[in-house]
């Protein structure tokens, strides 16, 4: 499953990405760097519902879209399961103090 951020008017430098999951339905078994922010600042990891990486653009900011984050999922159970990012993730921009974070979307996977 793939993450992805879109820039918009923003020149982002690092992003400080937090997601929920259902641990009773999902297992992350891979967090990993999406490639679209190349410099992985903290490697990825998940654990009781959570998975988190935080990933930097190097010497140039970036803008567009793309991946920031690939996570391999294994189904535990049958169900709705839901991957959301939290209010703790972060988007830093040049020129921007605070957070440029936009809207959050959650993820809902059916498994069977």
């Amino acid at each position: 499953v793939k993450v992805l951020v879109d820039t918009r008017e923003f020149s982002v430098s690092a992003v400080d990405l937090a997601l929920a999951y259902d641990a009773k339905r999902l297992k992350i078994i891979g967090v990993k760097s999406g490639g679209f922010l190349p410099v992985v600042l903290t490697e990825g990891a998940a654990a009781n519902g959570r998975a988190t990486i935080i990933i930097g653009s190097g010497t140039k900011p970036v803008t567009g879209s793309g991946a920031v984050m690939a996570i391999t999922v294994e189904a535990i159970a049958a169900g709705e399961a839901i991957i959301e990012p939290t209010t703790d993730t972060k988007i830093a921009a040049a020129g921007h103090a605070k957070s440029v974070t936009g809207r959050l979307v959650p993820l809902t996977l059916t498994i069977r």
